[in-house]
């Protein structure tokens, strides 16, 4: 058991030497943000930016929306 735990942390270290973000821009002004990071700290992000979006003021826009707006404002 314990040799396939350590070939796991193997991995999962090789795995975050790639960590990265990357952009796509789109022809319709809109642009695609990816960012490829441990599944702990997308969490942790996914997380926060629901907690903050459903914290705020009802207006027009979709949860989705408000997490996007989040995400621009904070980085």
């Amino acid at each position: 058991m314990r040799v396939e735990t350590d070939a796991t942390l193997a991995r999962a270290e090789a795995e975050r030497e790639k960590r990265s973000v990357t952009v796509i821009h789109g022809d319709d002004g809109m642009s695609s943000l990816i960012a490829y990071i441990p599944s702990h700290m997308a969490t942790a992000i996914e997380r926060r930016l629901y907690k903050a979006a459903r914290s705020l003021e009802k207006d027009n826009r979709t949860l989705e929306q408000k997490q996007a707006d989040l995400l621009v404002y904070w980085a």
